[in-house]
């Protein structure tokens, strides 16, 4: 009886953070291009020799993804915690099988919204453009 409606509660939980998920990986997919984070907001200004620095290269091309391998590497632990400490889970292979079930729907939206972040970033730059 309770552990239906807490796994059901969890799910349900999931399903919102799986929606608002989407919204720090394509933060960081714009940040992985100065030229994207600029359009995204224009106040940032850049100076030329920064970049051109190793600086730049540095906060473009790794600390974007450093940020989302945290995001990810946090994920199984919390995952787990949830199962193990809300909904009551005892076994080890059902707190497994849920926690990589649970990890690789995330994992899902991780790729999805990464594929698809930066055709609807330019697609909806254009229609705010040219409408």
């Amino acid at each position: 009886g309770q552990s239906i409606v807490r796994h059901f509660f969890v799910e349900v939980a999931l399903l919102v953070g799986l929606a608002f998920w989407s919204v720090p990986v394509t933060l960081l997919q714009a940040w992985c291009s100065m030229d994207r984070l600029q359009k995204i907001f224009p106040w940032i200004e850049i100076p030329l020799h920064v970049l051109r620095s190793d600086l730049y290269a540095l906060v473009t091309l790794y600390l974007p993804v450093l940020a989302l391998l945290c995001f990810l590497e946090s994920m199984p632990v919390l995952l787990h915690m949830l199962s193990f400490r809300y909904e009551g889970v005892k076994s080890w292979s059902s707190l497994q099988m849920r926690t990589m079930r649970r990890y690789w729907r995330f994992q899902l939206a991780t790729m999805v919204v990464t594929a698809l972040s930066i055709s609807v970033w330019d697609s909806l730059k254009n229609i705010v453009d040219h409408p």
